[in-house]
């Protein structure tokens, strides 16, 4: 579980939510209205790219014990209670999606999100984004806190030209899951469908540029999180 905190004043708001790819007969639950036929996870499409695109991104944390903000690189190791934070730029309109993945198979999406409905700022954690308007996560003057769970985490970040309706309806179908406890529902399908996939297309430069061809546009860093 991770934390939100202001300059000011930790806001102590759960992100505990968990996306996973299941399979067709997983999202036939006609209260939610989730009876549409999907793919099997190993078969599932996600938006055509038509021509080369570009995101500007980058990752930031700040020691606990304070000290200057520092770039996040893949393979850092962070401390709990360090705080961090996500930036980037769309070179064009889109959809942007971003998970964090731990070592006790947890998923948070901490783009986009509502939990900041009511505040000045809060169109700035939903979809879909501008072109050349920089984007702050979670927020503008705000941070992500790591907890006491240690362990490997990666951050998972995904730019689409279109919407991703797939993604949309799996984080939905778990949330009804979860809300019902049903577990076996859950754990039955591997959450790295939309990972894995088009990898091979990916080209990136430390972290800081995505450019992507093909069908998927994914970046991925993992850092160690330490007592």
């Amino acid at each position: 579980m991770k934390f939100f905190k202001t300059e000011m004043l930790a806001l102590f708001v759960s992100i505990s939510v968990m996306l996973l790819s299941l399979p067709a007969s997983a999202f036939c639950t006609p209260d939610i209205g989730l009876c549409q036929p999907h793919p099997e996870p190993d078969e599932i499409e996600v938006a055509d790219f038509s021509s080369k695109v570009q995101i500007e991104f980058s990752y930031s944390y700040r020691p606990q014990n304070g000290g200057p903000s520092r770039p996040m690189q893949n393979g850092d190791k962070l401390h709990s209670g360090d705080s961090y934070k996500i930036q980037f730029t769309p070179k064009e309109a889109g959809y942007v999606y971003i998970f964090q993945y731990d070592s006790h198979h947890q998923l948070f999406r901490l783009f986009p999100t509502t939990d900041f409905i009511g505040t000045d700022d809060y169109e700035n954690n939903l979809n879909p984004v501008q072109a050349h308007l920089t984007y702050f996560v979670p927020g503008e003057g705000r941070s992500f806190v790591l907890d006491q769970q240690v362990g490997k985490e990666t951050l998972h970040f995904f730019f689409f030209k279109k919407r991703n309706p797939e993604i949309e309806e799996n984080y939905r179908a778990w949330l009804y899951f979860r809300k019902r406890d049903d577990r076996a529902q859950i754990e039955r399908a591997p959450i790295t469908a939309y990972i894995d996939k088009g990898i091979e297309a990916i080209r990136t430069d430390n972290g800081q540029q995505l450019v992507c061809e093909g069908s998927n546009c994914v970046s991925s860093i993992t850092f160690q999180h330490l007592p």
